[in-house]
């Protein structure tokens, strides 16, 4: 069973989700979600989340709402670490304490998540990576766009040695290049086909607690049928190398 989240309109345009078991949940209505969510929305997206078929893969849009995999995660009842693909580290500062934001949610999962013993980076760019405070660095372990990209890096071995307990994995597509798809967000150098070998690789060792995919391009009138389509066939190729890693449907992840 996968979940699609439609805080809009953008799962209406692809097809990769329409053959395979799947719920939506309609989110469209509720206020104050973009990039930042409130409280009350942020309730409001568990109590809904909570109501449904229970999943163990999300699709949850634009990478603006990429914080609801905050609130997934926090459901997580044992030691885990967050393997993140992303172009960013989504570590920084927020500008309102108050909020969580696409921008400060791994921030936030470190402070509070008990459980989140450890988070791998994958593919981030050098530059954002150096901007991590001193206290966050001690609980997280990176591989840069430039190593990720390498055919020569031993992703088995340091895989190995980073993970010591199950996985929950989160994709930001802007991790990819340009040449694989366009996000909204500045974006990086993998591709899809990496991205699955090193989710294979850390399944054949370590459990797969369930996963979250975002990065859906938010173009407005410019978002046009190629972006559509270059979006829709990643998703496809992601959710048919992730599905077979999930636990079974009566398996208590959580």
């Amino acid at each position: 069973m996968i979940t699609v989240l439609d805080f809009d309109d953008l799962y209406d345009k692809e097809e990769f989700y329409q053959s395979a078991p799947h719920q939506r949940i309609n989110l469209r209505e509720v206020p104050g979600t973009n990039g930042y969510c409130e409280d009350s929305a942020a309730e409001t997206i568990r109590e809904r989340i909570r109501a449904g078929k229970p999943s163990h893969i999300y699709f949850l849009g634009s990478g603006n709402y990429h914080y609801v995999s905050f609130l997934l995660q926090k459901e997580i009842c044992r030691d885990f670490t967050l393997v993140l693909f992303d172009c960013h580290t989504d570590l920084q500062k927020p500008l309102f304490p108050e909020l969580l934001s696409c921008g400060c949610w791994v921030r936030r999962a470190m402070d509070e998540m008990e459980h989140l013993k450890k988070v791998i980076l994958i593919g981030t760019s050098a530059a954002y990576l150096r901007e991590v405070e001193p206290r966050y660095r001690n609980h997280m372990a990176a591989v840069p766009e430039e190593e990720a990209v390498s055919p020569d890096f031993d992703w088995k071995t340091w895989l190995q040695r980073e993970i010591r307990t199950d996985v929950y994995l989160s994709l930001d597509k802007d991790v990819l290049s340009l040449s694989e798809l366009s996000t909204n967000w500045d974006q990086g150098s993998m591709t899809t086909g990496q991205v699955c070998r090193i989710c294979t690789m850390i399944a054949q060792d370590r459990n797969i607690l369930g996963a979250d995919i975002c990065g859906e391009y938010q173009g407005g009138l410019l978002s046009g049928r190629r972006e559509i389509m270059q979006s829709d066939r990643v998703n496809k190729e992601v959710l048919e190398c992730l599905d077979g890693m999930m636990p079974l449907p009566d398996d208590p992840q959580r």
